[in-house]
């Protein structure tokens, strides 16, 4: 009996066939298949001895750049901060002593390239490590870039609120950042600077009631279409902060019926119910803390605690009208979803409390500095209809005090206006509006206009634009401190003929006699309204009423004879009829 003499190889292995003659020994048909099996088990001998031979080196690897080594194929590894040789080159590789990945070939594709991720982690832990992470089209480093903390130059929050060393190297990172403008969700901008128009021009811009989609930032600063229209407003502007609110439009699944239409609102003293395949819009619309105010002519109030989606049932905190609570609304209306009735670009507040330290609030301080003579103007509060507005508007400023829902004590304004070292405290000047009044005193106010006695002249009437001119020359009427006339004059006209006496004219010189002068209607006057009559010569003269609407002196048409030359005569409305004195 022999060994069989096998060879390395990866032979088929065959059956015997039936005609074969069965004959033993090393090329025996009885023999064969064993042969064949011998031969591939010592094939995966040979491969497995060769593997174990390759990745001796690849489990301990000691070779070392600074040492040198030859690498005989791409298993094969070389300590350099942990590189291997990548696949694509050509083996045995010799590196001398002393030598790099960069000076043999370099990192990259087909060259040297990590084999542990050890030197990635120590890479991205690193200062500058995120800049190794792409996102979108920029790197993750771009992207946190854009926000700066004192923790990024490993300074604690400085307790002077500003650190001038550091301020400037975020400040002055900022500065060379290609692109700072951002936008986040909920309608914020973040501009770099103002160097353009529109939302360029601005900032920080807010916006409350930005539409879901379909909709754009458009900010209203210099919001021009084209250079034209820039030049002919003639500013180019730069604003820190903007803010607007629109109001939005009532979607159609913000708006439920009554009971009376299919699947519409049903009430309970807490809920609403509704048909869930119906307002299957409205009741995913619906959010916890919206507001639902029915369609009742005195309409409820409750306020979203929970909503079933599948049930139809909207739960609330409770009914109410402005008259009472812990109501149930008649099932015979609907209702709207969180109807928005009044918008407030800005809302702020200062409180003091029973238990504040402070004895002094400002709600807002705006403050404004001139370092040159300018020839165009500096204004603290410019508000404008803008426009696009189709109709006017209410009022500029209100200043008001609590309103009828207020409780306690209702306490108000001292002043509710108050100017304190300006040249002029209040000017009324023209605009695109016919002014009616430059003042208009509506309250019940126990006094319309008070002075204080403190002016050199309380009122004064000027034919100059000078606010400091009030020489006699350009002031033909002046009221002094205490309510005296200074200066008055009243408006004068001269009569040769039969007239009718003028509201405006309450001084008449008469030069002809036997002439008749009629009074204004009666109606048009109120008791101790007067006119001053001077006659020039003595004569006859008539002073009749108007179409008989009063008695003058208790006549119709009152004879009045005048005994001496220059003789001046007052006439006075008594409230029903005119006197003659």
């Amino acid at each position: 009996m022999a060994n069989i003499s096998e060879l390395p190889s990866w032979d088929s292995v065959n059956l015997i066939s039936r005609s074969e003659r069965v004959e033993g020994g090393q090329d025996g048909a009885a023999n064969r298949p064993l042969k064949q099996l011998a031969n591939r088990t010592a094939y995966l001998k040979e491969q497995q001895e060769n593997f174990s031979e390759d990745v001796s080196g690849k489990v301990d690897a000691r070779s070392t750049f600074s040492a040198g080594a030859t690498l005989n194929s791409a298993r094969d590894e070389i300590i350099y901060g942990l590189l291997p040789p990548g696949l694509d080159r050509v083996f045995p590789e010799d590196c001398s002593g002393g030598s790099s990945p960069y000076n043999t070939g370099g990192v990259g594709a087909g060259a040297w390239a990590y084999s542990s991720d050890a030197a990635i982690r120590q890479e991205m832990a690193s200062p500058e490590g995120a800049k190794s992470s792409g996102y979108r089209s920029s790197t993750v480093y771009d992207v946190l870039s854009r926000m700066r903390t004192f923790a990024d130059k490993g300074k604690a929050r400085p307790y002077l609120g500003y650190d001038p060393e550091t301020d400037s190297a975020l400040y002055d990172e900022m500065a060379r950042q290609d692109d700072q403008d951002i936008m986040l969700n909920g309608g914020i901008h973040i501009a770099r600077s103002a160097n353009g128009i529109r939302r360029n021009g601005v900032m920080l811009s807010l916006r409350g009631g930005q539409p879901l989609l379909g909709g754009g930032f458009n900010v209203p600063v210099m919001g021009v279409s084209d250079a034209y229209d820039l030049a002919r407003y003639g500013q180019i502007e730069c604003v820190p902060f903007y803010a607007d609110a629109t109001a939005p439009a009532l979607e159609s699944w913000q708006t439920v019926g009554s009971a009376d239409s299919a699947g519409g609102a049903v009430y309970s003293a807490d809920t609403v119910t509704l048909d869930a395949t119906v307002y299957a819009a409205t009741l995913a619309g619906i959010r916890c803390g919206n507001v639902i105010r029915t369609l009742h002519p005195v309409k409820y109030y409750g306020l979203v605690k929970a909503v079933d989606k599948v049930s139809g049932v909207v739960t609330v905190d409770k009914w109410a009208t402005p008259a009472a609570t812990n109501l149930t609304p008649p099932s015979s209306c609907g209702f709207e979803v969180h109807p928005i009735t009044k918008i407030y670009p800005l809302n702020i507040n200062a409180f003091l409390t029973a238990n504040s330290y402070a004895n002094n609030a400002v709600i807002g301080e705006f403050g404004a500095s001139a370092q040159k003579d300018y020839t165009g103007s500096v204004n603290g509060l410019d508000v404008v209809t803008l426009a696009q507005s189709t109709y006017d508007l209410t009022a500029g400023v209100l200043v008001r005090s609590a309103g009828a829902q207020a409780t306690g004590n209702k306490k108000g304004w001292i002043n509710a206006y108050r100017a304190e070292g300006a040249i002029m405290n209040f000017v009324s000047a023209d605009g695109v509006k016919t002014t009616r009044a430059g003042f208009y005193e509506t309250s019940t106010a126990v006094c319309g206009l008070r002075f204080a006695g403190k002016n050199a002249f309380s009122v004064l009437y000027s034919k100059v634009t000078d606010v400091t001119d009030v020489t006699p020359e350009n002031s033909p009427m002046i009221v002094g401190p205490l309510g005296s006339n200074y200066r008055q004059f009243d408006r004068h006209i001269v009569l040769n003929a039969n007239a009718n006496l003028s509201v405006y004219y309450p001084v008449v010189t008469i030069s002809k006699t036997d002439i008749t002068l009629t009074m204004p209607p009666a109606s048009y006057h109120l008791n101790g309204h007067w006119y001053k009559l001077k006659f020039l010569s003595k004569g006859t003269y008539y002073i009749a009423s108007n179409n008989g609407d009063c008695l003058v002196n208790g006549y119709v048409n009152y004879k009045l004879e005048i005994t001496s030359d220059r003789k001046i005569v007052e006439i006075s409305f008594d409230g029903s009829n005119w006197e003659i004195f």
